[in-house]
């Protein structure tokens, strides 16, 4: 008997939109319902983040986060590890532009008393002086040695030179400058100020099987009702954007470098909300994947880069287009130019019609996959209730990507990506970078020596 193994014509389907679970809003708690879930999500939400910090004192969270992780009046650190372990769970913590999440993920039945565990821990922790001075000087010999690493002088000259002040101008863990001047009384008044008090709570699983009020109940635990902290209504600061003006070629000399690495960069409108979307599958294209153009380019063609990536950073006040490749020393200048050339190759011609339809169905599919687990989706969550986000805010923003045509993407190309307004910024052996960027016609280039772990 013939058996016809060749597959047939696949079966016409229509995708099913994508709809983020439904948010939950019960005073200090912001949650989702995931229906049979095993496994939930809680976390403790302060409204003060990285960009919070004082100035002269950047990094202080990242210390503060670290050191609780010492344990807490009632249990020290071994005794914690042990009664979460008890649970099932563990914990962690996200430290972001605007908030921070100290977080659990336990087993339903356990979600109750590790909420009133991290709550303790977070709310008293014990921040021994020794402890903080142990930790601080480990931050700080990780700093020091993060310096030597490639691409750490090349993100921190990118950041100075984008932003002329503000939290942003600064890394994310701080400097040894920074961090070396913060005491354990200073970190201990941080914490009363701005934690001890404050806090709100998130929370995803299956809440069939969780008292929701028992879950606030526990997430005050020693901290009072739960409310949103000062920082809320105050804001934080605004970094201040560096204005346009032209290109501006930066090499970052790092001795000894047996490569180049690259970062082109100019800011995008971060208020623009409808451009997000369109920005998003033109970044795609220009640099999303392996097919995308520049790795056809610079990888497939011309054989001078092994990856290369475009894409958009937004948070609430600032939204950065980036391009970002390593090289060799020698290949760097003409690197640079091809991307250069794409970029405006791109906003003028925008993108074909085949191009679009494949990224627009590669972002889309990828969409829901983001949010599978109870982790992701409760730090989506988090995001939701800090920035004051609709509840609709994530099925929305995949409805907007759906329904996107080509037209919107090319102009938005068109208006708000620039080959002419760039920042370049170039980590390596400042000698021979120079010699290559000179000979791809690239300039004038200055020399970066600002920076310092």
């Amino acid at each position: 008997m013939h058996v016809d193994l060749k597959p047939g014509p696949p079966a016409t389907r229509v995708a099913r939109p994508y709809v983020f679970p439904e948010v939950i809003r019960r005073g200090p708690l912001i949650a989702a319902d995931l229906p049979g879930c095993p496994i939930g999500y809680a976390a403790l939400l302060f409204d003060h983040g990285v960009l919070h910090e004082p100035a002269g004192k950047e990094g202080v969270l990242q210390l503060l986060f670290a050191a609780v992780r010492e344990g807490g009046e009632r249990l020290g650190r071994d005794e914690l590890a042990f009664e979460l372990e008890g649970m099932g769970a563990t914990w962690s913590t996200t430290v972001g532009d605007d908030f921070v999440l100290v977080a659990t993920v336990a087993p339903t039945a356990a979600l109750v008393p590790a909420v009133r565990v991290i709550a303790e821990t977070v709310r008293r922790p014990r921040l021994a002086a020794d402890a903080v001075a142990r930790i601080r000087d480990g931050q700080l010999s990780a700093l020091a040695a993060n310096w030597s690493k490639p691409g750490r002088r090349q993100e921190a000259a990118l950041a100075r030179v984008l932003y002329q002040s503000g939290r942003q101008a600064v890394p994310l863990r701080g400097t040894v400058a920074s961090v070396g001047s913060i005491t354990p009384g200073f970190l201990s008044e941080y914490h009363r100020h701005h934690i001890a008090g404050t806090g709100r709570l998130v929370l995803a699983g299956d809440l069939a099987g969780i008292d929701l009020d028992m879950v606030v109940e526990a997430g005050a635990a020693l901290g009072g009702p739960m409310a949103l902290g000062e920082a809320v209504a105050a804001g934080a600061p605004r970094s201040v954007p560096r204005p346009a003006v032209g290109r501006d070629f930066v090499v970052v000399d790092r001795p000894g470098a047996v490569g180049a690495r690259i970062a082109l960069a100019h800011h995008v409108p971060v208020d623009a909300a409808s451009v997000h979307a369109p920005l998003t599958v033109a970044c795609h294209v220009l640099g999303g994947t392996t097919h995308s153009r520049l790795a056809r380019e610079l990888r497939d063609r011309r054989g001078q880069v092994y990856e290369v990536s475009a894409g958009l950073q937004l948070t609430s006040r600032s939204g950065v287009f980036s391009v970002r490749t390593q090289t060799g020393t020698e290949t760097a200048g003409e690197v640079v130019a091809t991307v250069l050339q794409e970029i405006e190759t791109l906003r003028r011609g925008g993108v074909t019609a085949d191009e679009f339809e494949a990224a627009r169905a590669l972002l889309t599919g990828q969409f829901p996959i983001a949010y599978l687990t109870p982790q992701a989706v409760g730090i989506a969550l988090g995001c939701l209730a800090s920035l004051g986000g609709t509840d609709d805010f994530h099925s929305r923003k995949y409805r907007e990507l759906a329904s996107l045509d080509r037209t919107s993407v090319n102009e938005a190309a068109g208006n708000q990506l620039s080959s002419s307004d760039l920042t370049v910024v170039v980590e390596g052996e400042a000698r021979p970078l120079l010699a290559s960027l000179h000979s791809a016609g690239l300039g004038p280039v200055r020399t970066d020596d600002e920076g310092r772990a």
